[in-house]
């Protein structure tokens, strides 16, 4: 591994690791901030940002992180994606969600040299509330319960915005300065598909080297996901057929499609049946089912799609699938989401982030494939390397878009430190 920051040849033949002495000094001032970033992560999960499609909550909470960071002299600016020019034709936008009010945050810290720069991604607006009976606390909380942090969001993705923010504290009570520059970014509308605030981001022309988007992920390493979209059918009566035979005759067919994607994805050595048993099953077949008028019935489900699959060849697929059973009107996402390619395991992304978990834990990194999120559409459009890695709880309780969803404090706290010596590692730096 190279030399963490350019004075470091000076210790060459002394014995002293230089790495060891700035991981201590990082993990003695997260030991200092520890409370800092609990009240940090609790005030923004107090302020509520629900997604609400086709608009959104999240300006409150945005504009209360960007205050934060620039009081704590991180430059820091709240951006209306309405207002950025090349947005409104950006090939990431989703037309279908409004950004009318519903800011980014992107905030800056120059390097001091030439080290590579980071982009860490963290997205305000949580899943709704859910059945607020089945809380055990309010869901806008916050409360610390037993090293567990409660509340809509914590883990999905509060959690990440929490870090992305303490990590230039920490650097800087450290005594590092980093050489590569380090932009921090919180983005509106990344739940329900939307993926409408990291298009502003990218509109905005950030650049990096690399990027880590700091969400959900049971502290794995994703370094390929899954894209995909929603498909609403709008199904009329026809004379002389039963409709609701009609109905489950449709919906078998798309369980079909589905089958074939299923299958598609258990073959692909990126993916395989671990990774759909485990992370992709639970409501892999779903398809919601609402009266629209006292005639019409819509039927809406999701779609995966791996890295390399042509969105319109699809379409075309289940359009022609869909055809043989009678008058129906299909409505496509106008984008849907981009798979992330892969980024094999000596990828310097890879090896930086996983050998900074490994110092900051004692394990080794968990390194596979994710399902949908943002990450897709920053390696595709912004052709930035990408990985996925966070908190959250997927699959166990507590899970992000679940009631009760909480973080475990010492989960959250190694994070903090994973991504506090990742900027170190990847950026470079220099002892002030």
């Amino acid at each position: 591994m190279r030399a963490l920051y350019p004075a470091a040849a000076a210790f060459e033949g002394t014995g002293i690791d230089v790495n060891e002495i700035i991981y201590l000094k990082i993990r003695d001032s997260i030991e200092i901030f520890k409370q800092k970033a609990i009240r940090l992560l609790q005030d923004l999960i107090r302020i509520p940002s629900v997604n609400q499609p086709p608009n959104g909550d999240e300006k409150a909470v945005q504009e209360f992180y960007s205050t934060w960071l620039n009081r704590h002299e991180i430059n820091s600016s709240v951006i209306f994606p309405d207002r950025i020019i090349d947005f409104i034709n950006h090939p990431a936008r989703l037309l279908e969600h409004s950004m009318y009010e519903r800011p980014i945050v992107i905030a800056s810290l120059k390097g001091s040299g030439d080290g590579r720069s980071l982009l860490l991604v963290s997205h305000a607006d949580t899943e709704s509330v859910g059945e607020r009976s089945k809380w055990i606390e309010d869901p806008f909380s916050g409360v610390e319960l037993n090293g567990k942090i409660y509340g809509l969001g914590s883990g999905d993705d509060k959690c990440g915005m929490t870090i992305a923010a303490m990590v230039p504290l920490i650097l800087r009570r450290a005594g590092i300065e980093l050489s590569g520059d380090l932009v921090i970014a919180s983005v509106a509308d990344e739940e329900s598909g939307g993926g409408n605030g990291t298009a502003a981001l990218l509109a905005s022309k950030v650049v990096a080297d690399a990027a880590v988007y700091l969400d959900g992920s049971n502290q794995a390493i994703w370094n390929v996901g899954l894209g995909g979209g929603c498909v609403n059918l709008t199904i009329e009566p026809e004379v002389n057929i039963d409709f609701s035979n009609r109905i489950e005759k449709i919906k078998k067919k798309i369980i079909g499609i589905k089958s074939e994607i299923k299958q598609r994805v258990i073959l692909d050595p990126d993916f395989g049946l671990n990774f759909f048993e485990n992370d992709l099953q639970y409501g892999f077949y779903s398809i919601r089912q609402r009266q629209l008028d006292d005639k019409r019935i819509q039927l809406s489900f999701f779609l995966d799609t791996l890295p390399g699959d042509d969105d319109i060849s699809l379409q075309r697929h289940v359009e022609t699938e869909l055809g043989t059973m009678g008058s129906i009107k299909i409505n496509w996402m106008s984008r849907f989401l981009k798979p992330a390619k892969k980024l094999n395991d000596n990828h310097p992304l890879i090896v930086t982030l996983s050998s900074s978990f490994t110092q900051a834990t004692g394990r080794k990194a968990m390194i596979g494939p994710g399902r949908q999120s943002d990450q897709g559409l920053i390696d595709y459009f912004g052709k930035i390397p990408c990985v996925l890695f966070g908190c959250g709880r997927r699959g166990k309780d507590g899970a992000p878009h679940q009631e009760n969803e909480y973080v475990l404090l010492d989960e959250f706290l190694e994070n903090l430190l994973t991504v506090t010596l990742f900027a170190a590692h990847w950026c470079g730096m220099r002892q002030k």
